[in-house]
């Protein structure tokens, strides 16, 4: 029997687009960011993420980065390697800049994000935020964060994060380490089973 279901969608809640209904993937792996954990970060960063070049790593359907950009954000680089997920991430792509009518520099990539991390540039002049929501460790993703810090590190190794924070969306359960290279915890928040841990 054909598939009646109707998509799942979700809302950004925010900025220029706030109200605009987007798509959620039909991969289980994928899981949105919750409503509570986004307004939670995108308050604490307030007025720092205008200008900002967001980096979402395990995209899924596009949620944090497209809500960057709908507070402000100038850029964003998506990163997804399922292709089912990022097709409905373009769907939302597409969605977004039909409502914000102005021009958004946005690049996406359907590849895996642990080997275009460590090449990724870094912008100079502005904040440059790179946010992880890997898939929680389950079987076929074991030993997730530990790939996540060391794609890390290479990328740190050829720039000087200054103007750099790394959020960490995680299981509460898991433990993260108190610093990464040069960074060091700023703050952590816990809402349940999800934690957000923010280094800079």
């Amino acid at each position: 029997m054909p598939d009646h279901q109707p998509v799942k969608k979700f809302k950004i809640i925010g900025g220029a687009c706030k109200g605009l209904g987007l798509n959620l993937p039909k991969i289980s792996s994928t899981r949105p960011t919750k409503a509570i954990v986004r307004e939670s970060f995108f308050n604490t960063l307030q007025a720092e993420i205008k200008g900002a070049h967001f980096i979402e790593v395990f995209s899924g359907s596009a949620s944090m980065g497209l809500e960057a950009l709908s507070r402000g954000a100038k850029s964003a680089v998506f990163f997804e390697q399922n292709k089912s997920a990022y097709a409905t991430l373009l769907e939302n792509i597409s969605l977004f800049k039909n409502r914000l009518k102005k021009e958004i520099e946005i690049q996406t990539f359907l590849d895996d994000a642990f080997k275009l991390l460590p090449t990724l540039c870094l912008k100079n002049g502005v904040l440059n935020i790179l946010y992880f929501d890997p898939p929680f460790e389950t079987s076929g993703f074991l030993g997730i964060y530990e790939k996540c810090f060391q794609a890390l590190e290479m990328l740190l190794k050829r720039f000087n994060p200054k103007n750099l924070l790394v959020v960490f969306e995680h299981e509460s359960a898991h433990e993260m380490p108190k610093s990464l290279v040069t960074l060091a915890i700023i703050k952590q928040k816990k809402f349940g089973k999800t934690t957000l841990t923010y280094f800079q």
